[in-house]
């Protein structure tokens, strides 16, 4: 409470401060034109900034439209649950797939073919049988499924898929000052995947939902799509942001999360505990609850 206090108390000050060098520096008539200027420019950011929030008054995708889906696989955890988090989803509707995974991250690249390969799977005629019958976790039950279609080329039943390698935000025990110049890498390695994505078959339109469940690469790619639209480069009603935190969340959020929170950048942030929801809304976040996520 402290540091807050006297963060506010320094604002007017470092303001007045600023105000004096520049008269002393320009003379009254060109400071007042450079602050003038810079006063003018603050609102109209920040007017823009307020446009381009989240609104629920957009309309969402009609039922039975396609729909153009990025997900974001972090590693680990982060993977896993992303993993069960997809497993009922309908190919046919969403038609195009876009998933995003770190440079040097192999597994979540596995996974990402793997997780095509049973969601294709379930409209091959020849093995329906084996997916409502098998659990699919045994190595052995894995094998027996089809290849995925390849990525980058439509499937005139379940679409189109690709998978795209950004810079990681931040390695395991990378020194924090090192920090934001790989976030940067990372932050326009994004810009480049989703304006890429916006020229992909079939739908060649930027992604309609973002879902996302927590490591750093996600956040970015949140910033990215806020940049794209904010520049006017993305519709405002594309690139919903779907935040779903991890099962190992009971009280508090991930630092991902409350980045996204305090931002209101989500137009749906879920939580996996009620207890969570509940502390959450007490403090005047939306969260919604919706029971258990994943397996």
């Amino acid at each position: 409470m402290a540091v807050k206090f006297v963060a506010l108390a320094l604002v007017p000050v470092l303001s007045l401060g600023f105000m004096y060098s520049l008269v002393r520096i320009l003379g009254f008539e060109r400071a007042a034109l450079v602050l003038g200027a810079l006063a003018i420019t603050a609102v109209l950011t920040l007017l823009r900034i307020l446009s381009i929030r989240p609104d629920r008054s957009i309309k969402p995708v009609a039922h039975g439209e396609p729909v153009h889906f990025l997900a974001v696989f972090g590693s680990g955890g982060h993977t896993s649950e992303m993993m069960s988090l997809l497993r009922n989803f309908d190919v046919t509707r969403y038609t195009q797939r876009t998933y995003i995974y770190s440079s040097g991250d192999e597994f979540s690249r596995e996974k990402v073919r793997l997780v095509e390969q049973k969601l294709q799977s379930k409209h091959h005629p020849d093995f329906k049988q084996i997916l409502e019958t098998k659990d699919l976790k045994e190595d052995s039950d894995e094998a027996r499924l089809p290849e995925p279609s390849p990525a980058g080329r439509v499937d005139p039943i379940t679409g189109c898929w690709t998978a795209e390698c950004v810079s990681r935000a931040r390695k395991i025990h990378q020194p924090i000052y090192t920090a934001p110049w790989s976030s940067l890498l990372c932050f326009i390695d994004c810009i480049r995947v989703l304006i890429k994505s916006k020229s992909n078959k079939p739908l060649q339109t930027y992604p309609d939902v973002i879902l996302i469940n927590g490591p750093a690469t996600a956040v970015i790619v949140v910033f990215a799509s806020y940049f794209l639209k904010f520049f006017g480069l993305a519709p405002r009603e594309k690139m919903k942001i779907i935040y779903m935190e991890s099962f190992a969340r009971v009280r508090t959020l991930s630092l991902s999360g409350k980045i996204l929170l305090r931002l209101h950048l989500c137009d749906q942030f879920l939580v996996q505990w009620e207890i969570l929801r509940d502390l959450l809304r007490q403090q005047g976040y939306n969260a919604d609850w919706r029971g258990f996520l994943v397996d």
